[in-house]
């Protein structure tokens, strides 16, 4: 349908047609027929744009955590023997807050292209 919408809107703007066949009988152009072309291709474009996007966002976030997974592993298995250094627990503490922020927005990410 999409293909076809385009066909009439492209065609009309080359002013190539007066008139196109729909359902078997033959529609006169007119503005009242062509706008809502217009809107039904603008709409399915956007739907499809949205779908696209919607999908790189979720593969976005099934990266993101992958490699999370594996730093808050590494930050785990380092709190096993926390450092000595007051520093280094610092630091510690600092990359483990870190990692549940980042959880929750890639989460978030996940919300926008929920599996079917």
């Amino acid at each position: 349908m999409l293909e076809e919408a385009e066909a009439i809107v492209s065609a009309i703007d080359k002013g190539r047609v007066d008139a196109f066949v729909v359902e078997g009988r033959e529609v006169v152009v007119l503005e009242k027929v062509q706008l809502p072309y217009r809107l039904l291709l603008e709409r399915q474009r956007y739907r499809a744009s949205d779908a696209r996007t919607r999908a790189f966002l979720g593969t976005l976030a099934e990266e993101f955590r992958d490699t999370l997974g594996s730093m808050r592993k590494a930050v785990a298995l380092l709190k096993r023997k926390p450092p000595a250094d007051p520093e280094d627990r610092r630091a510690l503490e600092l990359l483990e807050r870190q990692g549940v922020r980042l959880l929750g927005l890639v989460e978030d990410l996940s919300k926008l292209n929920p599996k079917e």
